[in-house]
């Protein structure tokens, strides 16, 4: 459900505005809302984004799905061979500036940050992929904790276990 509006111009920009939007399905529960538009002259899309969303809830191997595109498929395809398990809560979306310019490395071009409560979390940092059985590192498990994306970075605190040394957890892991 959303409350959606939109605007076009004369010269054929493009904007649209979302109040009160919230998405409930197998992969997460939350709400967001925020602002799109097309860029400038010579680089209209992806556009300019807006956004702010909090999720009560989201299947962490689901994550790929929601990925944008401006994201390489590298990195997609990524997401989706190495975060295999967990649950995310306590979601915080801050998303703002020209898409062209994601993460926005430079913070006078823009904001990007995602914040979250990560539990039961399986990350085969390493993923398999065409690799023989004896080349795969394991994965880790049991991944408990805050994961923070800002910019081009991400950070970890919490704790873990790695597959295949199920009594062997560590603790204050931070990455």
């Amino acid at each position: 459900f959303a409350i959606f509006s939109w605007h076009q111009k004369e010269d054929g920009h493009l904007a649209v505005q979302v109040h009160q939007g919230r998405v409930t399905n197998e992969d997460a529960q939350g709400e967001f809302s925020g602002t799109w538009h097309t860029g400038d002259e010579g680089a209209r899309l992806p556009g300019v984004l807006d956004l702010t969303a909090s999720l009560t809830r989201i299947k962490a191997k689901r994550v790929h799905r929601y990925l944008p595109v401006v994201l390489s498929e590298d990195v997609r395809h990524y997401v989706a061979e190495s975060v295999k398990d967990g649950t995310g809560s306590q979601v915080k979306l801050r998303l703002r500036g020209n898409l062209n310019d994601m993460p926005f490395e430079d913070p006078s071009k823009g904001e990007f940050r995602v914040s979250a409560k990560v539990t039961n979390g399986v990350y085969a940092y390493a993923p398999a992929g065409k690799a023989k059985p004896e080349d795969v590192w394991p994965a880790l498990t049991e991944v408990n904790g805050e994961l923070v994306f800002e910019r081009a970075a991400m950070q970890f605190k919490g704790t873990t276990q790695l597959m295949g040394a199920p009594h062997v957890t560590w603790h204050n892991v931070q990455a």
